[in-house]
């Protein structure tokens, strides 16, 4: 499911977001990104819109982003993730390159190549798995799971509402985590869509050395983004535009 703006005339960019922060963060970088001209959607990733069935595989989650997308009039299509928006990004520059152009994604994850971050989201997968299956305890994990993922800052910037939509949501993040804990981009074919890793000035130095990892794969570049930490577009929405 996509939310598009009804006229551009320049590229298209597919906005997708990652666990817990849903598409309502990027509603300030998609209106910088309107007001250029462009031709913005915002995915809609699975069981984030108006019910909260468990997600599918990444696989059929980018096919389905990718075969609702609409191109412009030139052609280009810009996929923009953020954490597991970037991850699934990494699944759709590689292997739907006749419909990427580029893929700009902020800190995925890369599996055991990046030996420390990929040990914390196994750690977090099994804190997750603990407990019962009654909303309150998965809500209780899944924010936990969440304020560890963006960080205290992250936690703060989206807000009360943000912050109750971790909670509606819970069930989908208990679900989908183990999917994303089990991904590894080293298995992925050789990109042939440009690449730019970008990672935040404040993120841990893990973040930093995953994203380093990603542009080896990726043969692409990283760029540090200034000031923000895992969630560029909420805590600096015209920057990540840009």
């Amino acid at each position: 499911m996509l939310r598009s703006n009804d006229s551009a005339t320049g590229s298209a960019v597919v906005l997708v977001h990652g666990v817990g922060v849903g598409p309502e963060s990027f509603e300030r970088t998609a209106a910088a990104l309107a007001a250029r001209g462009h031709l913005v959607h915002t995915a809609v990733r699975s069981g984030y819109g108006d019910s909260n069935t468990p997600t599918v595989g990444l696989d059929d989650e980018v096919d389905h982003i990718i075969g609702a997308n609409t191109r412009p009039a030139d052609g280009t299509v810009v996929w923009v993730g953020v954490s597991g928006g970037a991850t699934l990004g990494l699944v759709a520059a590689t292997r739907h390159p006749a419909a990427i152009n580029c893929a700009v994604l902020h800190e995925p994850l890369v599996g055991p190549r990046a030996a420390e971050l990929h040990e914390r989201v196994q750690a977090a997968a099994r804190m997750l798995a603990l407990g019962g299956d009654d909303h309150e305890s998965q809500a209780s994990r899944a924010r936990e799971f969440v304020a560890g993922l963006i960080g205290p800052e992250g936690w703060d910037a989206i807000g009360q509402a943000g912050r109750e939509a971790v909670t509606e949501h819970a069930q989908v993040i208990v679900a989908e985590v183990p999917r994303f804990a089990a991904f590894d981009a080293a298995a992925l074919p050789a990109a042939t869509a440009r690449v730019v890793i970008t990672v935040g000035e404040r993120s841990p130095m893990a973040r930093h050395e995953a994203a380093a990892v990603a542009a080896e794969l990726m043969d692409g570049e990283v760029v540090v983004l200034p000031g923000v930490g895992h969630l560029p577009q909420v805590q600096a929405p015209e920057t990540f535009a840009d």
